[in-house]
């Protein structure tokens, strides 16, 4: 049976293991649709591969139709980043406030031009600048 290497610690593993057992190092699938070796727009990263520590998943938003004030906004923007709230974590509509909402709309498209043209500078090999 073919085996592979673990290039974080040199273990042994079959074919169909995703994540190493001794380093947690994640193997990438063949079948990945995302060609970016980096950027997962819109999910939640597991860094341990990366020797970062362990992060919990947040916990959901109270339930809708409430919409968040600006004190429990900042509240999630300080634990959990203000890009992971803005594109993947607390959508538009439940925000409460006319004006941040809107910011929170145009931050969204922003971030996921900057998304879009770093990936296709990876894939193009080009420079950025």
């Amino acid at each position: 049976m073919a085996k592979k290497t673990c290039p974080g610690c040199q273990a042994q593993h079959g074919p169909r293991t995703l994540i190493c057992n001794k380093c947690d190092f994640e193997f990438k699938k063949s079948t990945q649709k995302n060609t970016s070796s980096y950027i997962n727009l819109g999910s939640w990263i597991n860094d341990t591969g990366k020797g970062m520590p362990r992060v919990e998943i947040p916990e959901p938003l109270p339930p809708e139709p409430k919409k968040l004030e600006i004190d429990e906004i900042v509240h999630y923007i300080v634990h959990e980043g203000l890009g992971y709230c803005v594109m993947d974590y607390i959508p538009y509509k439940r925000i409460s406030d006319v004006v941040l909402s809107k910011l929170w709309i145009e931050t969204k498209k922003k971030l996921t031009e900057i998304v879009k043209y770093v990936e296709q500078a990876q894939i193009t090999n080009r420079s950025i600048k």
